[in-house]
């Protein structure tokens, strides 16, 4: 967090750093690191880059005052962005594509995987950021960690696993429209909150897959 305040450009890296390992093994708690990893940065790649007309001055608005390196990066992004993407995408669907040590896990499940990836990424570039990254939360994300919540829980009663984690569910989600479409000034207030639960959280839910998918 008092990276985010202090040290913008750096704190951003951070954030999707972990924001990318913890996505990626939500979906793939079986995989190595740096297969999770790959994925997760692949998505958040074409989660930023794809909308570039509505997250670029997010992330002006983030960076604060202009620096000569946060601007050579916003404008490296903004020249390179096609082929970034290119290559995110490609990496993205071959780490979808790549083995499982879980048992049962096909190609018919990878290549499930590598749709699923590609469909995020088109929603992406078709919908509004706050939409597209809300169904991605949502219909994926969270849904995956619920189903982990409840397998390493012993498969309490949904309702009382919603009674605990919708809340914060809704919350982000509230957070992040806000962010996007009321508050576009309060961008670095918003990362600097979430940058201060995401390594907690992230590390907490790491924990879950290994309890619910035992070796």
């Amino acid at each position: 967090a008092l990276l985010m305040v202090y040290l913008p450009l750096l704190g951003l890296g951070c954030f999707v750093g972990v924001s990318a390992w913890h996505f990626g093994k939500t979906e793939f708690p079986e995989a190595g690191a740096p297969r999770s990893f790959l994925w997760g940065l692949s998505l958040l790649t074409w989660a930023i880059l794809a909308p570039w007309g509505e997250t670029a001055p997010m992330l002006r608005t983030l960076l604060g005052q202009a620096t000569q390196a946060s601007e050579s990066l916003l404008a490296a992004l903004e020249l390179y962005r096609h082929g970034i993407l290119a290559a995110a995408f490609v990496t993205g669907v071959g780490a979808a594509l790549g083995p499982s040590r879980r048992e049962g896990r096909g190609w018919l499940a990878r290549a499930q995987d590598a749709t699923l990836f590609e469909l995020w990424c088109l929603g992406f570039a078709k919908l509004p950021f706050a939409v597209a990254f809300s169904l991605f939360f949502v219909l994926d994300h969270s849904r995956k960690s619920w189903l982990d919540q409840a397998r390493a829980l012993g498969h309490p009663k949904w309702s009382r696993l919603a009674a605990y984690a919708l809340p914060t569910t809704l919350g982000a989600l509230l957070l992040l429209g806000l962010a996007a479409t009321r508050w576009q000034g309060a961008w670095p207030a918003v990362f600097a909150l979430l940058s201060a639960v995401t390594l907690p959280h992230a590390w907490v839910m790491s924990r879950l897959p290994q309890a619910a998918h035992p070796k």
